[in-house]
């Protein structure tokens, strides 16, 4: 039989997507047209190939030049990726069977391909098995031969002396599409449970259409309602961090900042469907902060940077369907810190943003999708250049800036999560040199500090994500880096061999007494 030539093209993609998993490093070499590059990964993205399906969108932005179909996709396969879901179980038999995997909070959708489910059944008879069906696949015996003790005791103490003490089991599933668990016995199969997952909605509708995230691993909704109050551990512990991570920068010969990336309802609650809370966690953290970095025995130059004020003064400096700032907000971020250290700019400068429509991490979740418009830095002349990137999409991601014509100076260091890559998106612009490494809970990096000898490190994190304080680390191996291959990390930077993983200790361990007490003052937070 003659392939047609779509037969042909299909095969080749095939191809693509086994080379990229065989060698990733071949992307770099790839070039497609348009049609081809979504098609390839669309392809990954089927087969839950999400990093690889990214990568592939991200090389087709730059192969061409405005490819607005592929930042839509993009938005979609991330927003896919984060998608939440519950395990909802439907009981079939009066028979008890009890799964210690409902247990668990909600799963992110690649984790349903290959689910860890564990539990045990009501089990009297001497020879029993479960049997287990995944949609669109042949059924599979699983044994029960986990001892279960715990089990024997439970149903003793309810007068049943015949529970078999081999009733645990435990297997990994596809449950993507859902599975049912049945009981065989004496060549009977008795349905015991069916297990979805069911996806939940995470997206709330706001004023004018803005879009808030909802359902998700940080309850955004509950830290903006006080449903999930502020604590005196969430602002001494961020307070501590602070002062220990401006210690250890100062130590290393850099000054420091801390960066708080506000979520767009502490900026404009006025959109959110529902009302904020009366104690701001954003505003009981930041006010920490700020009295820890202005401690007498402080080094100088540590500052917080959060301009709720200046980000409030127009809603382009967000976007609509995502939960990220634009580059117009990273902008307005970034004047703060160029005051914060006294940084000047050529009189007369003065940034462009063109219109962008995106579909964004809120957008995609909606269905059809909803899009809006993004703020979108434009590069400054033709001086800057990216000399790294590692291309990962996750913790560990590395990217670094040069500029031939900058604007001031300074080398900067930058840690932080998502939100952080737009800043120095604009920072590249301005800095001679910009490095950028996704770790927004261990940060800085004191191997990376001294390696890389900046003039200012500065830590980000988002509001929701100050629940769960930052930790300070000497060693790469203590951070997202230590996954790291060898070609994934820059050439230039000579780390010393792994030690010991851990925060630090001594005198920045010793600092919270004074700090704690001093914080006594600040009565933001609920006891």
């Amino acid at each position: 039989m003659v392939k047609s030539a779509e037969g042909f093209r299909m095969e080749r993609l095939e191809n693509l997507a086994a080379s990229l998993g065989e060698d990733p490093a071949s992307l770099a070499s790839l070039s497609l047209d348009r049609a081809d590059y979504i098609a390839l990964a669309n392809l990954l993205w089927d087969r839950f190939r999400y990093s690889d399906a990214e990568r592939v969108l991200v090389r087709a932005c730059e192969t061409h030049r405005d490819f607005a179909e592929a930042r839509r996709l993009y938005d979609r396969i991330r927003a896919d990726r984060a998608t939440l879901f519950q395990l909802d179980a439907k009981p079939c038999s009066e028979r008890r069977i009890h799964l210690d995997t409902l247990s668990r909070g909600p799963i992110k959708k690649p984790g349903l391909v290959d689910l860890q489910i564990r539990g045990w059944v009501r089990r009297t008879e001497e020879e029993a098995c479960l049997v287990v069906q995944e949609a669109g696949r042949p059924s599979r015996v699983v044994p029960l031969k986990l001892n279960r003790p715990d089990v024997v005791a439970h149903f003793r103490k309810q007068g049943c002396e015949d529970q078999q003490t081999a009733c645990g089991f435990v297997f990994k599933a596809d449950i993507t599409r859902g599975l049912t668990i049945a009981l065989r016995t004496g060549g009977h199969d008795e349905p015991l449970l069916e297990l979805a997952a069911v996806k939940l909605q995470q997206v709330l509708v706001g004023k004018d259409d803005w879009l808030f995230l909802c359902e998700d691993t940080n309850k955004s909704e509950d830290l903006f309602t006080g449903r999930n109050p502020v604590t005196r551990q969430d602002a001494t512990g961020w307070a501590e961090f602070v002062q220990e991570a401006a210690k250890a920068v100062d130590g290393a010969g850099a000054k420091f900042c801390m960066m708080i990336s506000p979520s767009k309802e502490d900026v404009f609650p006025e959109l959110h469907p529902s009302a904020p809370a009366s104690v701001s966690l954003l505003e009981t953290v930041k006010s920490a902060m700020v009295l820890a970095g202005t401690q007498a025995d402080g080094p100088p130059g540590a500052g917080v940077v959060c301009p709720v004020a200046r980000l409030r003064t127009t809603r382009a400096n967000y976007i609509k369907t995502d939960t990220h700032w634009s580059d117009r907000g990273a902008w307005v971020c970034v004047q703060d810190i160029l005051e914060r250290f006294g940084l000047d700019l050529p009189e007369g400068f003065s940034p462009k943003f063109r219109n962008v429509e995106v579909v964004g991490d809120l957008g995609s979740k909606m269905h059809p999708p909803h899009s809006s418009v993004k703020k979108d830095w434009v590069r400054q002349g033709q001086s800057v250049s990216v000399v790294f990137d590692n291309k990962l999409n996750a913790s560990g991601h590395i990217q670094i800036y040069e500029n031939g014509a900058s604007l001031r100076p300074e080398r900067i260091l930058l840690f932080g999560g998502s939100s952080s890559e737009a800043v120095a998106k604009v920072m590249a612009d301005i800095f001679a040199r910009v490095v950028r490494i996704n770790s927004p809970a261990i940060m800085p990096v004191m191997d990376v500090v001294r390696a890389e000898r900046p003039d200012i490190v500065i830590c980000q994190t988002s509001a929701r994500f100050l629940k769960l304080p930052a930790k300070v680390v000497e060693s790469a191996s203590g951070s997202a880096l230590a996954k790291l291959t060898e070609d994934q990390m820059p050439d230039d930077w000579d780390l010393p061999s792994p030690s010991p993983a851990g925060p630090l200790d001594g005198t920045a361990r010793r600092i919270g007494g004074r700090l704690g007490r001093a914080l006594r003052g600040v009565r933001h937070y609920d006891r």
